[in-house]
């Protein structure tokens, strides 16, 4: 089975910095996927701290946490301009010369930490040269992890959306499906 890896090795050079933000979300989900599972994670994660984001929802510390290990990754690739946060009330300027704006719901369906229900990272990437308030069609790629019984990835480059699922060695195998 192809990983995702190797499915972002063959995007063009032109889409590197696309490839670039997917493998760093997807480095975050493989971590968050493992807190997430831990015996102890509702009684870490599932307690409100703090005030309410942008949305008016009351963070979770699992919300907080989610939001800072991804704008960590993003930090690190000078292919960033900047990452807008539902968890944040502006977006978080990283490197001027950035390629690509990313803008993120962290850790949608919070409020299921405590019922065990399906939680998820919403993102979507679009072009830094259209500023921070784009339409979707600009996007040029969005996708969601999936974290749940199994951790999986919906993806979409603007042409089809393509699944990947997370196995125990840490990485994700395309599920043989396109739509």
């Amino acid at each position: 089975m192809a990983t995702l890896a190797k499915y972002l090795e063959k995007m063009s050079h032109d889409r590197q910095a696309v490839a670039d933000v997917i493998a760093a979300l997807a480095s975050v989900a493989v971590d968050l996927s493992s807190l997430i599972r831990r015996p102890d994670a509702l009684a870490e994660f599932g307690a409100v701290c703090g005030s309410a984001n942008a949305d008016g929802d009351y963070q979770k510390k699992l919300d907080v946490l989610a939001d800072e290990m991804i704008s960590d990754a993003l930090a690190e690739l000078t292919a960033v301009a900047a990452y807008l946060s539902e968890e944040r009330d502006v977006a978080i300027p990283f490197h001027e010369s950035g390629a690509v704006i990313v803008a993120s719901d962290p850790l949608d369906g919070s409020s299921n930490i405590d019922t065990n229900v399906s939680i998820g990272t919403i993102f979507s990437i679009f072009p830094a040269s259209g500023g921070p308030l784009q339409p979707g069609r600009n996007q040029l790629a969005s996708g969601i992890f999936v974290y749940g019984p199994q951790t999986g990835l919906l993806v979409t480059f603007g042409d089809g959306v393509n699944a990947f699922q997370l196995d125990n060695d840490g990485h994700f195998y395309d599920m043989g499906w396109r739509v």
